[in-house]
Formats: structure tokens, sequence, C-alpha cells
């Protein structure tokens, strides 16, 4: 066979395998349109939280998606020193976050209020949000939250309520070695004005206990 013949059957080798490849390429369909099995892998929150690293952070932290919007109430992070102390190794709480956008002129206020936390457990929401000036442990103890928005100068409040359970606060840890409080939230709160409510979900707390 001489060198003419050896370029006519490679190029003929080469039309059928391009041949051969586009029929096995429509057959089997696009490759990249194939679905696979996927691996989904759920992320285990309650870990996190109670992780050296976040246990051990050296600031506290108010978290919680606000209709669906992820905010970080961290901006102001205020404490009230008499609404938070240990009786009789109960400890009562209250928390109050702020956070800003100064592009939108808007602010936003999350509270929280838990009396009487012995040990890790689930606390209904189903109280009214209130803050007493001083801790009473001879009263009902109460769990409740609230949300506030301001745009320029409207304000909108949203409060729990007594009527029904509106959610939950969940307390994952009460290290005393560390002085911290950790836990989970959620709850529906409604303004009493216009009778509109919203849902604050996925929340997160971890919050340095105080002792006077």
């Amino acid at each position: 066979m001489n060198t003419k013949q050896h370029r006519q059957t490679d190029k003929i080798r080469m039309i059928c395998a391009i041949i051969l490849s586009g029929y096995l390429i429509a057959s089997c369909g696009n490759p990249l349109s194939v679905e696979t099995d996927r691996r989904i892998i759920p992320v285990n929150i309650d870990s996190i939280l109670l992780s050296d690293p976040f246990l051990e952070k050296t600031t506290d932290t108010l978290f919680a998606n606000v209709d669906g919007r992820p905010v970080n109430f961290t901006s102001e992070l205020i404490r009230p020193i008499f609404y938070n102390r240990n009786i009789s190794n109960a400890w009562y709480v209250s928390v109050q976050g702020m956070a800003y956008d100064l592009a939108q002129n808007t602010n936003e206020i999350l509270a929280l209020r838990m009396d009487e936390i012995r040990s890790p457990g689930v606390y209904p929401i189903a109280d009214p949000y209130t803050l007493p000036k001083r801790v009473d442990p001879t009263l009902s103890s109460q769990y409740g939250g609230r949300y506030i928005q301001r745009k320029g100068t409207v304000k909108e409040e949203f409060v729990t309520s007594r009527n029904n359970q509106q959610g939950e606060i969940r307390v994952l840890a009460i290290d005393t070695e560390r002085g911290v409080l950790v836990g989970r939230f959620h709850f529906t709160a409604y303004d009493p004005a216009s009778g509109d409510t919203i849902r604050i979900e996925d929340g997160v707390f971890r919050l340095h206990l105080e002792t006077y």
C-alpha cells in the first residue's frame, strides 16, 4: 500500500470514528444533562453551637431570620443589669439587640425574656413581652419576644401574646465554667395596631451569664 492509500485509509478511519462518536453521544444523551445521585450532608446546627470555638467567643450573639431575611442583632447588644441574674439556682435572662441599615435608613430591634432557666430544654413562648424593673421569683415565669422595625419615621412593633403558644426557646447549654447560655428560638409576633404578624425563625443566642 502506497503513501496515498495510507492517507486515504487513515482519513476513512477518522471519519468512521467521528460518526461512531456522534452516534454514541446521540444514543446516550448529553452527559452534562444526566442526573446523578447527589449526596446531601445535613448540618447539625446544635453541634456547631456547642463547639468550643462558639462557646469560647468573647462577644455575645443574637441572630434570627425575620420573615426569611437573615439579621444579625449585634450592633448594640443590651443586657439590662436589673434583669440578668441567678436566683435560687435559676437564671433570669433578658437581651435586646439592634441592627442598622444606613443605606435604607432602617433599624431593627429584637428582644427576648427568659425566666427561671434551670436546665437545658424547651421553654414555650406563650406570654406577652414585658420587662419588669427587677426579678421577682414569686411571680409566674414568662417567656416572650419582641421585634421592632423603624423605617425613617415609621415604626412597627410586633410582640408575642398570651393567646396561644407562638414559638419556643430551646436552651442547649448552661455552661457555668465559661459563663455562657446558648440556645435557639423561633416565634410569631403580631402588631397590636394593625394585626399583622411576623415570623422570627432560626434564632440563635449565645449570652454571657451575669452574676452580681
